[in-house]
């Protein structure tokens, strides 16, 4: 097969892996989730979501360090995981999620493979959006029509969870409380709107135009399938150059 051909067979599976190519079985998910103030998580494709599977609601005086551990069997390939989440515009704001996806790959909050689109509708309060409310924000961010403008990536915390977060951010402390059960490498996250002149934003104390969504493809491929092909295509330009 010559160099050309073969390159291009390397980017067709890449492709694939990277959920450009035919859909994968089912499998399944897990994550360990907290909010600042509350988060619900959905399953969907590209286009809307047909299932709301997990709800985290921390008003009330339920505390944000309290951790939910949620699984979600029989995801179709090609999936998304959607994860509404709001606050009260008082003290710390965020979301704070460790995600498990069908393929084994552990994937960390505030991680580039997360995007998150704004609503501009307002707090919830905790009360989550029916599928079809859903639906029709995630076709306001596809088209762009939404007040973030489309998908954005998300904002992490300069800190992370075992930096002590949106705590430390909040209460200075020089001894972090990191959160129990996460990843102590995984941060917080949250849509910046860019309108929060102070410098803890989006984290302390401002609405972003809420309510938020964020979304993931539940089928992000593992690091080592991104660095096969990597070294695969490295090996084979260097032989065309010889």
């Amino acid at each position: 097969m010559g160099f050309k051909k073969t390159l291009a067979s390397l980017v067709l599976i890449g492709a694939a892996a990277l959920g450009g190519g035919e859909k994968t079985s089912a499998g399944t998910i897990s994550l360990k989730a907290t909010a600042d103030n509350s988060c619900s998580m959905y399953i969907g494709d590209g286009n809307g979501v047909s299932e709301m599977f997990a709800s985290i609601v921390n008003y009330g005086g339920r505390y944000i360090w309290s951790v939910d551990s949620i699984s979600k069997e029989n995801v179709a390939g090609g999936s998304y995981l959607y994860v509404f989440a709001d606050s009260d515009y008082t003290g710390s704001d965020g979301l704070l999620i460790d995600l498990v996806t069908t393929s084994g790959h552990k994937v960390l909050g505030g991680s580039p493979y997360w995007s998150v689109a704004a609503t501009g509708l307002g707090s919830r309060h905790g009360s989550s959006p029916s599928l079809s409310e859903m639906t029709s924000e995630i076709g306001r961010a596809n088209s762009g029509s939404n007040p973030s403008n489309g998908w954005k990536p998300v904002t992490p915390c300069p800190f992370t969870n075992e930096e002590g977060g949106i705590g430390r951010m909040l209460y200075g402390d020089d001894t972090p409380v990191p959160v129990a059960d996460i990843d102590p490498n995984s941060r917080w996250m949250w849509y910046d709107c860019g309108r929060d002149p102070k410098s803890s934003s989006p984290f302390i104390s401002f609405n972003h135009d809420e309510w938020l969504i964020f979304r993931i493809d539940t089928s992000v491929p593992e690091p080592s399938t991104l660095a096969l092909l990597g070294v695969s295509a490295l090996a084979l330009s260097k032989r065309k150059k010889r």
